[in-house]
């Protein structure tokens, strides 16, 4: 969603004089989403598309055009420019993952707007309630007429639905509690592998550390 959306708006000419498009999301998914954008774009990562987390700025200031951020990268960016000026479409991905900061994200976000109304806010998740964002986002009061406008008044925000594949899921409970649920994890995963037909597999962890240093690690050690 991040790559398409966001390379479409700025081909289909949503930066306007000069201003950047920016992706809010997680810091691994920024990296990934930018470096997958740039090797389809043949262009070399950190040039036309690049991402700015904590402690890693992989942009060039004149050539950049879309940057993939953290929401915490974005709040420390309105200390410096209250009103985001240099960017005309921002972008919060998986918006359904409340965080604090996304929260205050969010809320900024419609403060920001009410100034600048020529601002741009794409808001992306498979599963929040679409219409309460569409009426927290909608600002009733009359604004400066922009180039296009007919009679200056704020429209309603667009709701767009992507219908994507649905697959049918069976669940199996574990009818015994265990000691240690990495370790039951990656024993199922071996054992759907040996029994099962040819697929894929898709687990979930608790965090980070748990799948770069665990189930990577003891998978690659069996395989």
């Amino acid at each position: 969603m991040s790559t398409r959306v966001s390379y479409n708006v700025d081909r289909r000419g949503g930066v306007a004089g000069r201003r950047d498009i920016t992706g809010v999301g997680d810091a691994n998914v920024d990296k990934s989403v930018a470096a997958r954008l740039a090797e389809e774009m043949a262009v070399k990562l950190g040039e036309e598309f690049g991402y700015t987390i904590r402690f890693e700025d992989v942009i060039n200031s004149d050539l950049t055009r879309i940057k993939f951020l953290t929401d915490g990268v974005l709040l420390r960016k309105m200390m410096d420019d209250p009103l985001l000026s240099k960017y005309s479409v921002i972008m919060i991905d998986e918006a359904h993952e409340r965080s604090l900061s996304t929260d205050i994200l969010l809320s900024l976000l419609k403060k920001i707007q009410r100034r600048r109304p020529e601002l741009r806010l794409i808001i992306a998740s498979a599963t929040i309630e679409a219409k309460l964002m569409a009426k927290f986002f909608h600002n009733r009061k009359r604004r400066p007429q922009l180039d296009g406008d007919d009679n200056g008044l704020q429209t309603k925000p667009a709701i767009l639905s992507l219908e994507g594949r649905g697959f049918n899921v069976q669940i199996f409970l574990i009818e015994e509690p265990v000691s240690d649920y990495f370790q039951a994890t990656v024993s199922t995963v071996i054992s759907i592998h040996d029994k099962e037909p040819m697929g894929y597999i898709l687990v979930f962890l608790t965090g980070q550390t748990a799948i770069q240093n665990g189930i990577y690690n003891d998978i690659m050690i069996y395989a």
